[in-house]
Order: C-alpha cells, then sequence, then structure tokens
C-alpha cells in the first residue's frame, strides 16, 4: 500500500504514560510526532527537544489551533478529558484518549454525538484488545476448548501510596474504577460478547471520597458471571475464564509488552493441560497507534468503536456512584 500522507500527531501533558505512546508514533511510517503541550512552556521545549518533537506549545490550546495537527493523543488526567476532547473535536482534530475516557455516560455520549456531527475519529485506549497476547486469550475462550462461559474472575490492584498522586484527587483524579477497574470491566465484557444484565457492588472509599477498592459482580446471564476485583493497596494482576469444557488461568491479562507470554489451558476433565505461548513483535500501544493512525487515512472507523466506551462506562459510573460501601458488606 502506498500513503503519501501521514498522520501529525500532537500529545496534550508530559504525563509518564506518553512514554510507551511516543516510540509507537515516531517508528510507524505514516505517522509524525509533530507537537507536545505543556501549561508550563519551558518544560515544553524541554520535553520536545528530549523526545523528538517538531514543535512544543505552553498551552493545550495552542496546540489545537496548530492546523498541522491532525490527530491529538489526551494524557491528561481524567478529569479533563471532556473538557480538551471537546475542545480538540472543535478545532478538526481526531482524538485517541487515555482511559477511563471521561467520568459520566453523559460526557461521553456527548462526545459521540460530536464526533458523529464533525466526522471525526474519538477511541479510548484500551490498548491491550490490539496485542497479540489478548487477542489469543479471546480465540481460545470463544472455542470448543473452553466451552460455554460459566464465569470470569480476575482482579487488577496498583499500589497508590502517596496521597498527591493525581488518582486520588477528587474532581481530577480517576480513583480505582477509573484507574484500573475499567480494564477488569473491558475484560468481562469483551470476553463474554455481549453486555451484562445487571450488576451489584460493594466499593472503599477513603476519607475524600476516592474510590479505593471495589468487588463488582455482572450478571450476564443466570449461568454467566464476572466476579472483579480492584485495589490500590496492593499490586498485581490475575484472571480465570471457566467453561463448560475447561478453563484459562492468566497472569497479567493486560500485558502488552514486545516478547513472549504464556497463560494455561486445563481440560474441564483434568486430562489436557497447555501452556499457551504468545510471541509479539511489536507492543499494544504501536498497534494501537497504527490502526488509529490508518483510520484517519482510510476514512474507516478503529479497531474499538466508541459505543464499546459508552457501554463500559455506564457499568463504572454506577459502581463509583452507588457503590454499596464495603464496610457493610456481609
Amino acid at each position: 500500500m502506498t500513503q503519501s500522507k501521514k498522520v501529525d500527531w500532537g500529545i496534550l501533558s508530559t504525563a509518564k504514560i506518553n512514554r510507551a505512546v511516543i516510540p509507537a508514533i515516531k517508528n510507524f511510517e505514516y505517522s509524525t510526532l509533530y507537537g507536545i503541550a505543556s501549561r508550563d512552556e519551558k518544560k515544553a521545549t524541554a520535553y520536545a527537544a528530549e523526545h523528538g518533537f517538531e514543535k512544543s506549545f505552553g498551552s493545550y490550546q495552542k496546540l489545537l489551533d496548530d492546523p498541522n495537527i491532525d490527530a491529538v493523543y489526551i494524557s491528561l488526567p481524567n478529569g479533563l478529558h471532556y473538557e480538551w476532547i471537546l475542545k480538540a473535536l472543535d478545532r478538526g482534530k481526531h482524538v485517541l484518549c487515555e482511559k477511563s475516557i471521561t467520568t459520566r455516560e453523559d460526557e461521553i455520549r456527548e462526545i459521540n454525538r460530536v464526533a458523529g456531527e464533525k466526522k471525526l475519529w474519538v477511541m479510548e485506549g484500551f490498548m491491550y484488545r490490539y496485542h497479540p497476547f489478548f487477542q489469543k486469550v479471546l480465540q481460545y475462550a470463544r472455542s470448543d476448548r473452553v466451552g460455554e462461559i460459566q464465569n470470569i474472575q480476575i482482579s487488577r490492584a496498583a499500589w497508590q501510596r502517596n496521597p498527591q498522586d493525581i488518582r486520588l484527587q477528587p474532581g481530577l483524579g480517576p480513583g480505582v474504577m477509573g484507574d484500573v477497574g475499567c480494564y477488569c470491566l473491558n475484560f468481562c465484557r469483551t470476553i463474554m460478547g455481549f453486555e451484562p444484565l445487571s450488576w451489584d457492588a460493594h466499593v472503599r472509599y477513603n476519607e475524600r471520597g476516592v474510590d479505593m477498592e471495589a468487588l463488582i459482580r455482572l450478571i450476564f446471564s443466570p449461568q454467566k458471571t464476572a466476579q472483579i476485583f480492584c485495589s490500590f493497596t496492593t499490586n498485581g494482576s490475575f484472571a480465570s475464564i471457566i467453561g463448560t469444557n475447561g478453563r484459562l488461568n492468566i497472569v497479567e491479562p493486560f500485558w502488552v509488552r514486545e516478547g513472549e507470554r504464556e497463560f494455561l489451558y486445563f481440560s474441564d476433565d483434568g486430562q489436557k493441560q497447555e501452556r499457551v505461548k504468545v510471541a509479539a513483535s511489536k507492543t499494544g500501544h504501536a498497534l494501537e497507534i497504527e490502526d488509529f493512525t490508518m483510520a484517519i487515512l482510510e476514512n474507516r472507523p478503529p479497531y474499538l468503536p466508541l459505543d464499546d466506551s459508552i457501554d463500559n462506562l455506564t457499568i463504572l459510573q454506577d459502581v463509583v456512584e452507588n457503590g454499596k460501601p464495603l464496610s457493610d458488606a456481609g
């Protein structure tokens, strides 16, 4: 395929997660690492020099006002996503945004409406969905090896010991659900292949009202359920997918790096065991950037539709706002 055009990318903020995205943009032949924006102009200038951006901007709006930029990656705190996604769309930019894309269902529905009206693509960056490791898990989960899926158990935890961390700032930070719980919800919904009929949750909040830990039960049907545990007070990630014919055990189900990884398959009768090895030559972030870039150039939808993010956020918001206090679980 021959392409004469490249997508010029801009990034809003100098967040640590950029380290995974910047090489992906730089190394893809149809994308250009064009602009970086920070509220601190000196910081933006130094960051641009360090990472090889063509231009730097001392405000987010100045970056959006540059007509050369085709797409923006938003790695701002979650509480700022909605504002800057809409501002990016207003300036004609396609948007790839970090999780969780917003904090409210009505916000993401408005983003979807505006993006459709302006014929621009917006996508939430669930990069693990692109990775060969998850693709192989999904293939096994939907095969006769596992059979009819009856239960998914998944946990994801990430220590947040610093009380000043942005994730723990009311109104800005995502809380545990927006930071790691969103992955677990997305995983369960994707593996099952349809939306849950109902759900319930117990949530532990800190003294500032930030969700720190959550236990969630998803009911997809009377015989298809999922349990989620997410926490800011420990580390680690694990998933188990149980079906009528077998089960999968997965350590670090959201692994997105290069290299080789494996998960375990066990038949229901215990007669078959298999270490399923998966090799990846590219990171999940690289595959995500490549797909979103080509979606722009080819004027076709990216792999992950915004409707999927709407469904994910509907559950997430309800858990955060209406979950029963974890201390009341009995």
